[in-house]
This record gives C-alpha cells, sequence and structure tokens, in this order.
C-alpha cells in the first residue's frame, strides 16, 4: 500500500512539472530541482519530530497537515480570483506580468513541502 502512497506522490509532481514546463512558469532545470528543497523541508520535518516527540509520531498528524494545506489553497483561490481586478491597474499589470511566475513556483513549492509532510506522516515515519 505505501507503494501505490508513493507513487501517487511521485506522479503527482510528474503533472505539476509537465504543466509549470509546459505553460512557461518554469525552466526543465528548474522543475528538476523543485522537489530538492521540498525534500530537504521534509527530511527537516521527520528529524525534528523524531527528536521532540515521545512517540515519534505526531498524533492526528494527517487530519492536522490537510486542514493546514487549506490556508495556501485558499490563498491561491483568493490570488487567481482578484487577478483580473489587480492586473486592470496600469502599474501592477506590469508587475504582474515580471513576477506573477515566482508566485507559482511559490505555491507549486508549498504544495510539495505539505505533500511530503503528509507522505512521512501517512506511512509513519514521523
Amino acid at each position: 500500500m505505501s507503494w501505490l502512497l508513493l507513487g501517487s506522490v511521485v506522479a503527482g509532481y510528474g503533472l505539476l512539472a509537465s504543466f509549470l514546463y509546459r505553460t512557461g512558469y518554469a525552466t526543465a532545470r528548474m522543475t528538476a530541482l523543485l522537489p530538492v528543497p521540498a525534500i530537504a523541508v521534509t527530511a527537516a520535518y521527520v528529524v525534528l519530530v523524531w527528536a521532540l516527540v515521545p512517540d515519534h509520531h505526531v498524533p492526528d498528524a494527517v487530519l492536522s497537515l490537510v486542514l493546514f494545506a487549506f490556508v495556501p489553497g485558499a490563498a491561491w483561490y483568493l490570488a487567481i480570483t482578484t487577478l483580473p481586478i489587480i492586473a486592470s491597474r496600469g502599474r501592477a499589470a506590469q508587475v504582474l506580468a515580471e513576477r506573477w511566475h515566482l508566485v507559482v513556483i511559490a505555491y507549486s513549492e508549498a504544495v510539495l513541502v505539505l505533500s511530503g509532510f503528509q507522505l512521512v506522516s501517512v506511512l509513519g515515519i514521523a
């Protein structure tokens, strides 16, 4: 069962990387390096849980992480919803055209980190 979960995370990253590359938000190099910070942060999470939690497992972590994942999702929905209004302004449109790809990359990184946290929680590693 754990291979199925791990496979779905890897396949999900493949879809995300494909989307980022095809839309031009990220280069091929960036899509290849995108999981590196997520893996590092997830490893730090595992080390902290193993060092600070007596049973080496956070109770109800999966539910808490799913609820916490709502926060960047809600922020992303707010950004996408208000984007046409903000982009109709002169200066804001120029800034968005220059820097919007960074917002997309940051959101993608947040999704990868939360997916890693959920993976290690479901697998019982942390």
